[in-house]
């Protein structure tokens, strides 16, 4: 690369590293980058094992093996250190500058100058920010790496086609690195189609021969995003909710945010959850029903510079602007797949098309009016220092968890999604009277969001107001709420404090039957709810703990049931519940407790051992023999208390020479024998 020529572009980096360095010191994200980084063991666990599960697993509900691979190799060798992957998403977008400046030399030769703005706005949009201060969005970055990389050697093809197809061939294989980053890469056969265009090739068979494996690639990963996404079941509640008209306004809504925010970058916030309809029988808001008129008036002005604008720019102005809409295509709401409907890093490729057909228009503009070239020049300077300023100012907003849905409430958006999460984290730091604020709030935008109910519930409790959280609980209760279960379970706890010990076990009996309920519906839809239930296990755990404290041995049985019907797979779980009872001295449900534990896990020595005594204990001496001696035999383990034990049902079960040979082996492995018991085996 000619360093002379390529100054701007050298400029243009230090410049992006400038003005985006205060998100190199943000941390990870209580927003998917727990699920997909630092809570995800395939990540933190880094083996051939993990390699493989990347490429079959899907994380966050997106097929997205390079990511997840990425961050893996970061956590092994730099640990939990969040300033590496921000360094590392940092230097991807670097990386896409570098080729989208060679592809618009490729692209757009005759824009020239003009070529050094598209990418100066492609390297500084404000729109840029949320992929470098979110660590869980490097897909895109990713796939955008492997896209513009695919459309560059596609147009070297395009250029040296009667000599060479080896650049068709790295087009394709870059391409399958897309496929591997993020399902968005299956808008690539398309945007090869528009760059036919551009290249003015003719409609041909070997055209679309060319194409082939590039659709058969996009059609494979398609499928599997459908299945990742579950768009069908999310597809029939947006049906349900909205109808068709509502549905309209929100995809046109999202085409308009896609233009304006490319446009006017001043009101930025991050999350753009789905519009709530106003009052029972009311419907969305305003500026929603009328953005099928803005897209219409865009179409209309669209078309007029279409009949305007000379030839020789058509075909440019007409590519950038058919760029633009085939990258936002998927990401327009015409199924749902995400909890929002519109996200600003969707922009992070199709942008630069929207700036082609902007320069195109300022190109013929300035070739007519020659003396407005250098007054022209400065305006886009000084949007430019506009972009930069804002894109500065928002980078540090991805520090934590509050500094960024603190940042999101300040614009007072139509959504309860950032006061719940700011009241989940004000109530984790024990701040519940600002929790409490923040969950009032969100239910005053939202009053039929029952979870909302359900978390302000729990930071009454903490400040002593029982008979308020016993009305939130109340009401999810009657809502029908996934969080019923633990409504339920939340009163029960408010009744025994108050000596109602009738009504708490109704309402233990209840949450029980609702969590188990609820446990098999969604495991059924392979949809279970994990933060619920582990914020369930971690309150009857809690409990448990209290209770054990104050030797209330027998609620400790009863919230131990709990568990086993919460986490059923977990058999630890089991045994402590066995191990109490045989404290309590409940042999028989101890046994089959055990029992229980011994069918999952045959080779489980705790409860081969603790079934072996409660059979002991009922006189159920070959059970409890036989229990002894696998432990013994089948996995290996010689402990003098087993052999004492198995003596103690040997001679119980009149097999005394046996019981003797144990008690010799008892004492030479260590075991204090009882004179008396010795004499009474070993006569």
């Amino acid at each position: 690369m000619n360093f002379k020529k390529a100054g701007s572009l050298v400029g243009i980096i230090i410049l992006t590293i400038i003005v985006f360095f205060p998100s190199l010191h943000g941390g990870y994200l209580n927003w998917d980058d727990n699920m997909q980084i630092f809570e995800n063991p395939d990540v933190t666990n880094l083996s051939l094992q993990s390699i493989k599960n990347y490429f079959t697993t899907f994380y966050v509900s997106s097929y997205q093996p390079l990511a997840s691979f990425s961050f893996g190799l970061e956590y092994y060798f730099f640990g939990s250190n969040p300033l590496v992957p921000h360094v590392t998403n940092l230097g991807i977008h670097v990386l896409n500058i570098i080729i989208v400046y060679s592809l618009l030399h490729k692209l757009t030769p005759q824009l020239k100058t003009l070529n050094v703005f598209i990418l100066a706005v492609f390297a500084l949009h404000p729109l840029q920010g949320e992929l470098l201060g979110w660590l869980s969005t490097r897909s895109t970055l990713i796939v955008s790496f492997f896209l513009l990389l695919s459309c560059l050697y596609y147009s070297k093809f395009l250029k040296k086609q009667n000599t060479s197809n080896k650049y068709l061939w790295f087009s394709l294989l870059f391409f399958v690195g897309a496929l591997f980053s993020k399902a968005s890469a299956i808008v690539l056969p398309l945007i090869l189609l528009l760059i036919d265009y551009l290249f003015k090739r003719k409609f041909s068979i070997r055209l679309l021969l060319e194409k082939t494996p590039f659709f058969i690639g996009s059609l494979v990963i398609g499928i599997v995003s459908l299945v990742s996404r579950k768009i069908v079941d999310s597809e029939s509640g947006f049906s349900t909710y909205y109808n068709w008209y509502e549905k309209l306004s929100i995809s046109s809504q999202s085409v308009f945010l896609y233009f304006k925010k490319s446009l006017f970058a001043d009101d930025l916030f991050f999350f753009y959850g789905y519009p709530y309809r106003i009052g029972e029988d009311g419907t969305i808001g305003f500026s929603f029903l009328i953005a099928p008129l803005f897209i219409a008036l865009i179409a209309i002005f669209c078309w007029i510079v279409y009949r305007k604008i000379s030839i020789d720019n058509k075909r440019l102005w007409v590519f950038g602007l058919v760029f633009f809409l085939i990258n936002i295509s998927i990401v327009i709401n015409i199924v749902s797949f995400t909890n929002s409907f519109f996200s600003e890093r969707y922009m992070y490729i199709g942008i630069i098309g929207i700036y082609i057909s902007i320069s195109t228009l300022l190109h013929a503009f300035i070739k007519n009016t020659p003396l407005l070239r250098y007054g022209i020049y400065t305006l886009l300077a000084i949007f430019l220092f506009h972009l930069g300023s804002i894109s500065h100012d928002r980078a540090d907003i991805w520090k934590s968890d509050i500094t960024l849905w603190s940042y999101v409430e300040k614009f007072k958006i139509q959504s309860s999604e950032p006061y719940r999460i700011l009241g989940k984290i004000y109530a984790k730091n024990k701040n519940y009277d600002k929790a409490i604020n923040y969950y009032n709030n969100g239910i005053s935008i939202n009053p039929y969001s029952s979870d909302l109910y359900y978390w302000r519930s729990m930071a009454i409790l903490e400040t002593g107001d029982l008979k308020y959280a016993l009305k939130d609980l109340n009401r999810v209760i009657s809502s029908k709420h996934k969080l019923k279960g633990d409504a339920f379970y939340q009163k029960s706890l408010i009744f025994k404090k108050i000596n109602l010990q009738d009504s708490a076990q109704i309402s233990l009996d209840s949450s029980k039957f609702y969590t188990v309920q609820l446990a098999v519906f969604e495991d059924e839809n392979n949809s279970l709810n994990i933060n619920r239930f582990q914020q369930l296990e971690k309150i009857t755990l809690e409990k448990i703990d209290s209770l054990i404290k104050i030797k209330d041995y027998e609620n400790v049985l009863e919230n131990y049931e709990t568990l086993t019907l919460i986490v059923p797979k977990n058999i630890n779980y089991q045994i402590e519940k066995g191990k109490i009872e045989s404290q309590l001295q409940k042999w028989n449900t101890a046994i089959l407790t055990f029992k229980n534990v011994i069918e999952v896990s045959p080779k489980n020595e705790i409860a081969r051992l603790n079934r072996a005594y409660a059979n002991y204990m009922t006189k159920k001496n070959s059970d409890a023999i036989l229990d002894y001696t696998f432990v013994i035999k089948d996995l290996a383990i010689e402990r003098s208390d087993i052999y004492y034990f198995r003596a103690l049902a040997y001679f119980n079960n009149k097999q005394t020479l046996l019981g003797c040979k144990d008690i010799d082996k008892a004492k030479e492995l260590g075991y204090i024998i009882p004179p008396e018991i010795q004499d009474k085996i070993c006569k």
